[in-house]
């Protein structure tokens, strides 16, 4: 009995201990365990100092005040139980004449190589603003990186942060860094006073891995609505840019860099930008970009890419298809000046050669080899839509020979990248008996809300003719995490209540599948 006495005393002491809240302010260090931790000043973590915060703890900021880190830091949360950290009052935020509504972000300021990397895992940054009447202060409205190796962000999300010039979420400069699987939604930066470089994030002299992230409603003033660099070399691979906006580049821009690594397997999907380049901008850039898909979307001049300033991007293995404009200037390709002279090998672009329009077009320097103009025969459904049918001009049309492409060993899907004898154009490869469906149930419509899901969410149905389906929810790369056996179900109206699951932020697929048939229906899905 006393034994387990003790033991209930001691288990009912450490919830208590997890359930409480602290205040910190001033030098921090040792380990956060409570469920709430209030900041009340400005904080620093002394040089070789470690702090360690466990899974779930919140993290509130009651001001505008900074997360400086001379230091290590290890927040490493779990899947089903992140760490947060936002401000207690965002009335304000999105003024950047003032700090009020945000807390500062993390500051790592040429940390010693004597400590050890810093990680963020399954980590939450929301809120946070880069403002002052300092320039200094302009940089990374959630985290802000100088001269700091070895920091890696993984499984994170970066939602509503903003700076008045660079960096909404991520402002790195002269430093490497590690950033995957990550979800940036909604970040901002610069005004219509300062051009921002990277609604989400921007990258100077940083030779960064950015791999498999979610970039989404992000923009900026100034160019790279998702992601801009300028004077780096990062290795770009696996991520997918829907929906983000900018003056120049929605989805991404390259800026006076020279290739060593890749932008590759990348999707740019409904981008858009107010003058130059709808998804993708390259000035004064040698960058190389391989087996990417650039679709859908939209500019002035250059739908897909624009290219200016002398920049010389080798373009390899890519589908750019279906972008458009509003004014006459090149709805695929648009090179601007006489001065640059960009290579394209192996690509399927709509339109040809003959579509490419600016000044560069007769220029001579433009070389252009092997591309194609035929419809990619997307398979338009399942969880990776923009993947080629077996019997796509795009498969099996690649450049026979991958040497010096940099390319990873799977394709934007998770599948091997090479599964015949010759690599398919895009950042998907044709996924031959994988699991993809082909058809559409024609006698359904199918939508959730709310979306970006919560614990309340509703499966809704519009069944034209009776029939029975089987539902499953799964992650961006296709591993499935909740199924809903098959039902029958009448024809009319019907709603069913989303299994309450804890998901980690990012993009899912709930699916529909038919019985008795190949036939489905995939609706998408946001998780905050």
């Amino acid at each position: 009995m006393r034994t387990i006495f003790l033991f209930s005393f001691f288990l009912i002491l450490t919830v208590s201990i997890r359930a409480s809240i602290i205040q910190v302010s001033g030098n921090v260090s040792g380990t956060w365990n409570a469920d709430t931790v209030q900041v009340i000043d400005d904080i620093l973590i002394p040089n070789n100092q470690i702090l360690t915060i466990n899974p779930g703890v919140k993290v509130i900021f009651d001001g505008y005040y900074f997360f400086n880190i001379s230091g290590q830091i290890q927040a490493n949360g779990l899947a089903n139980d992140s760490i947060s950290f936002f401000v207690s009052d965002t009335t304000g935020l999105y003024n950047l004449e003032t700090n009020e509504g945000s807390w500062a972000g993390f500051w790592f300021e040429q940390i010693s190589p004597n400590n050890d990397s810093s990680t963020f895992e399954f980590c939450k940054f929301n809120y946070g603003k880069a403002v002052s009447t300092d320039s200094v202060y302009w940089y990374g409205g959630a985290v802000r990186i100088n001269k700091s190796d070895r920091i890696r962000f993984s499984n994170c999300s970066f939602s509503n942060n903003i700076a008045y010039k660079n960096g909404g979420a991520i402002y790195c400069r002269d430093s490497d860094i590690k950033i995957e699987h990550c979800m940036f939604l909604d970040n901002a930066g610069g005004t219509s006073i300062e051009w921002g470089y990277g609604g989400a994030v921007c990258l100077e002299y940083s030779n960064a891995i950015v791999c498999r992230n979610y970039f989404a409603k992000n923009s900026s003033t100034g160019t790279g609505g998702g992601l801009s660099f300028e004077y780096s070399d990062p290795d770009i691979e696996a991520n997918i840019f829907y929906n983000n906006f900018s003056a120049i580049g929605g989805g991404l821009c390259c800026i006076r860099s020279k290739a060593g690594k890749a932008v590759v397997n990348n999707l740019f999907d409904h981008n858009g930008s107010t003058f130059f380049g709808g998804a993708l901008a390259f000035l004064e850039a040698h960058t190389l970009f391989t087996n990417n898909t650039v679709v859908n979307n939209s500019s002035i001049y250059g739908g897909g890419f624009h290219i200016n300033a002398g920049a010389n991007p080798i373009i390899k293995n890519c589908i750019i298809w279906n972008n458009t404009i509003s004014s006459e200037e090149g709805p695929q390709v648009c090179v601007y000046d006489v001065y640059s002279a960009p290579e394209f090998y192996y690509n399927n672009i709509e339109g040809g050669f003959e579509d490419f329009t600016g000044s560069g077009v007769g220029n001579g320097l433009i070389i252009y080899d092997n591309n194609i103009d035929l419809d990619p025969q997307f398979v338009g459904t399942g969880d990776f839509p923009f993947s080629p049918h077996g019997d796509s001009p795009s498969v099996n049309t690649g450049t026979p020979d991958t040497t010096g492409l940099l390319l990873p060993h799977t394709d934007l899907a998770g599948q091997l990248r090479i599964q015949e004898d010759q690599i398919d154009m895009g950042c998907y490869e044709n996924q031959g008996n994988s699991g993809i469906q082909s058809g559409t149930i024609n006698k359904l419509e199918l939508s959730v809300s709310p979306n970006p899901i919560t614990d309340h969410s509703i499966i809704n149905l519009n069944i034209l003719e009776q029939t029975e389906l089987e539902f499953t929810i799964t992650d961006s790369q296709g591993k499935e995490i909740v199924r809903i056996p098959m039902q029958d179900y009448s024809q009319g109206k019907h709603q069913i209540s989303l299994p309450i699951i804890k998901l980690n932020s990012g993009l899912y697929f709930l699916k529909a599948l038919e019985k008795n048939s190949n036939r489905i229906k995939v609706s998408k899905l946001m998780a905050h």
